[in-house]
């Protein structure tokens, strides 16, 4: 399949090599990458988010929900929104959070227990994402 993308490219040798070299250098750093995000996002979950203070990383829950599993269920884009400002993304009721509301078994709730954390800058609330994706 390589072959026929580099031929698509512009056959020859050099396109094979730049596609090859190129794969391979994503597989190379991507899992060291993904897993700096892992440990970033462990570590902000623990420490400045303050997330561990109302959730637990197994299924059970404690004040908040338990949080194994639960992030696969939702994409990025909305763990993302969520994060910045659980509230307002409770309000705008979009089939995740419906999803969300009928779960934790509160579907006609006005306002959601979790409350607006510390501010993260994006990139931290990209790596506590790749965190509870882990989990």
């Amino acid at each position: 399949m390589l072959a026929r993308m580099a031929y698509s490219l512009g056959g020859g040798i050099v396109s094979r090599v730049v596609v090859v070299s190129a794969l391979f250098a994503f597989i190379l750093i991507s899992p060291v990458s993904w897993a700096d995000d892992i440990e970033d996002g462990k570590n902000i979950f623990n420490g400045p988010a303050g997330c561990q203070s109302c959730h637990k990383i197994t299924d059970k829950k404690s004040v908040g929900t338990g949080l194994a599993g639960n992030a696969g269920i939702h994409t990025d884009a909305w763990l993302l929104k969520w994060l910045n400002d659980p509230q307002t993304t409770w309000e705008e009721n979009d089939r995740e959070t419906q999803d969300l509301r009928k779960r934790v078994g509160k579907p006609n709730e006005p306002r959601t227990a979790m409350k607006k954390r510390k501010i993260l800058a994006e990139g931290d609330l990209r790596a506590l994402i790749a965190y509870l994706k882990s989990l």
